[in-house]
Protein backbone atom coordinates (compact mmCIF):
# COMPACT_ATOMS: atom_id res chain seq x y z
CA UNK A 1 0.00 0.00 0.00
CA UNK A 2 1.32 3.34 -0.67
CA UNK A 3 1.63 5.97 -3.38
CA UNK A 4 2.85 4.53 -7.17
CA UNK A 5 3.53 6.57 -9.99
CA UNK A 6 3.20 5.66 -13.78
CA UNK A 7 4.92 8.02 -16.72
CA UNK A 8 4.32 6.18 -19.79
CA UNK A 9 4.40 6.95 -23.64
CA UNK A 10 1.95 5.52 -26.00
CA UNK A 11 2.27 5.48 -29.49
CA UNK A 12 -1.40 5.37 -32.09
CA UNK A 13 -0.64 2.87 -34.78
CA UNK A 14 -3.86 2.71 -36.07
CA UNK A 15 -6.61 0.02 -37.67
CA UNK A 16 -4.86 0.19 -41.04
CA UNK A 17 -0.75 0.93 -40.32
CA UNK A 18 1.65 1.48 -42.91
CA UNK A 19 3.69 -2.11 -42.51
CA UNK A 20 6.85 -0.52 -43.06
CA UNK A 21 6.59 2.30 -40.67
CA UNK A 22 4.97 0.22 -38.03
CA UNK A 23 6.72 -3.49 -38.89
CA UNK A 24 9.63 -2.77 -35.72
CA UNK A 25 6.91 -1.82 -33.40
CA UNK A 26 4.55 -4.67 -33.96
CA UNK A 27 6.10 -7.52 -35.30
CA UNK A 28 6.38 -9.17 -31.99
CA UNK A 29 3.15 -8.41 -30.76
CA UNK A 30 2.00 -9.96 -34.22
CA UNK A 31 3.15 -12.73 -33.67
CA UNK A 32 1.14 -13.50 -30.60
CA UNK A 33 -1.83 -14.13 -33.39
CA UNK A 34 -4.27 -11.61 -31.11
CA UNK A 35 -7.93 -12.40 -32.42
CA UNK A 36 -7.97 -8.10 -32.31
CA UNK A 37 -5.62 -5.58 -34.60
CA UNK A 38 -3.26 -3.55 -32.32
CA UNK A 39 -3.80 -0.06 -32.64
CA UNK A 40 -1.98 1.62 -30.04
CA UNK A 41 1.61 0.07 -28.34
CA UNK A 42 2.14 1.44 -24.42
CA UNK A 43 5.76 1.88 -22.96
CA UNK A 44 6.55 2.57 -19.28
CA UNK A 45 8.90 5.53 -19.00
CA UNK A 46 9.46 5.24 -15.65
CA UNK A 47 7.71 3.45 -12.72
CA UNK A 48 8.26 5.45 -9.45
CA UNK A 49 7.46 4.51 -5.34
CA UNK A 50 6.66 7.16 -2.99
CA UNK A 51 8.50 9.79 -4.93
CA UNK A 52 5.56 12.25 -3.52
CA UNK A 53 7.67 15.56 -4.78
CA UNK A 54 7.28 14.09 -8.26
CA UNK A 55 3.93 13.77 -7.83
CA UNK A 56 3.15 16.94 -6.36
CA UNK A 57 4.20 18.40 -9.22
CA UNK A 58 2.30 16.36 -11.36
CA UNK A 59 -0.63 16.97 -9.40
CA UNK A 60 0.07 21.13 -9.63
CA UNK A 61 1.10 21.98 -12.81
CA UNK A 62 -0.85 18.58 -15.19
CA UNK A 63 -3.42 17.62 -13.17
CA UNK A 64 -4.78 21.67 -12.27
CA UNK A 65 -4.62 20.39 -8.12
CA UNK A 66 -6.90 17.26 -8.82
CA UNK A 67 -4.66 14.22 -7.19
CA UNK A 68 -7.91 11.59 -8.49
CA UNK A 69 -5.30 8.37 -9.60
CA UNK A 70 -6.28 9.47 -13.07
CA UNK A 71 -4.10 9.01 -16.23
CA UNK A 72 -3.27 12.59 -17.53
CA UNK A 73 -1.81 13.74 -21.01
CA UNK A 74 2.02 15.46 -20.31
CA UNK A 75 2.97 17.75 -22.91
CA UNK A 76 6.66 16.96 -23.82
CA UNK A 77 7.18 20.44 -22.96
CA UNK A 78 6.11 19.92 -19.43
CA UNK A 79 8.74 17.47 -19.44
CA UNK A 80 11.38 19.37 -19.77
CA UNK A 81 9.79 22.03 -17.40
CA UNK A 82 10.07 18.91 -14.84
CA UNK A 83 13.71 18.22 -15.77
CA UNK A 84 14.86 21.67 -15.53
CA UNK A 85 13.64 21.88 -12.13
CA UNK A 86 14.80 18.41 -11.18
CA UNK A 87 18.44 19.38 -12.39
CA UNK A 88 18.39 23.02 -10.44
CA UNK A 89 17.93 20.72 -7.56
CA UNK A 90 20.27 18.39 -8.17
CA UNK A 91 22.63 21.41 -8.71
CA UNK A 92 21.48 23.10 -5.64
CA UNK A 93 19.65 21.10 -3.20
CA UNK A 94 18.75 24.01 -1.04
CA UNK A 95 16.37 24.64 -3.65
CA UNK A 96 14.23 21.85 -3.11
CA UNK A 97 11.71 22.90 -0.59
CA UNK A 98 11.11 25.49 -2.94
CA UNK A 99 11.20 23.88 -6.63
CA UNK A 100 9.81 20.39 -5.45
CA UNK A 101 8.42 20.17 -2.32
CA UNK A 102 6.84 16.86 -0.82
CA UNK A 103 2.86 16.28 -1.12
CA UNK A 104 1.46 15.27 2.08
CA UNK A 105 -1.01 11.59 1.72
CA UNK A 106 -1.42 8.58 3.33
CA UNK A 107 0.80 6.04 2.58
CA UNK A 108 3.13 8.64 0.96
CA UNK A 109 6.62 8.12 2.21
CA UNK A 110 8.74 10.91 3.83
CA UNK A 111 8.80 14.48 3.38
CA UNK A 112 12.38 14.87 4.61
CA UNK A 113 14.94 16.11 1.82
CA UNK A 114 16.76 12.76 2.56
CA UNK A 115 18.76 10.45 0.32
CA UNK A 116 15.56 9.27 -0.41
CA UNK A 117 14.42 12.45 -2.08
CA UNK A 118 17.46 13.12 -3.66
CA UNK A 119 17.20 9.46 -5.71
CA UNK A 120 14.15 10.06 -6.89
CA UNK A 121 15.11 13.24 -8.49
CA UNK A 122 18.23 11.27 -9.82
CA UNK A 123 16.21 9.03 -11.08
CA UNK A 124 13.30 11.72 -12.42
CA UNK A 125 16.41 13.07 -14.57
CA UNK A 126 17.68 9.82 -15.90
CA UNK A 127 14.21 8.58 -17.13
CA UNK A 128 13.22 12.20 -18.67
CA UNK A 129 16.40 13.05 -20.53
CA UNK A 130 15.52 9.57 -22.26
CA UNK A 131 11.94 9.73 -22.79
CA UNK A 132 12.92 13.24 -24.36
CA UNK A 133 15.11 11.98 -27.09
CA UNK A 134 12.47 9.82 -28.71
CA UNK A 135 11.95 11.60 -31.82
CA UNK A 136 8.57 10.59 -32.72
CA UNK A 137 5.72 13.18 -32.51
CA UNK A 138 3.18 9.99 -32.71
CA UNK A 139 4.55 9.54 -28.93
CA UNK A 140 2.21 10.55 -26.34
CA UNK A 141 2.83 11.06 -22.40
CA UNK A 142 0.50 10.26 -19.85
CA UNK A 143 1.06 9.99 -15.76
CA UNK A 144 -1.39 8.06 -13.90
CA UNK A 145 -1.05 7.47 -9.63
CA UNK A 146 -2.29 5.08 -7.58
CA UNK A 147 -2.29 4.75 -3.67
Amino acid sequence: MGLDMYLKAKQYIGEYRDVERDDAIVADIDKLDLPFRVTEVTMMVKYWRKANAIHNWFVENIQDGEDNCEEHYVDKNQLVKLLELCKSVEDDPTKAPELLPPRQGFFFGTYEYDESYFEDIDDTIEALEKALKATSQAIEFYYSSSW
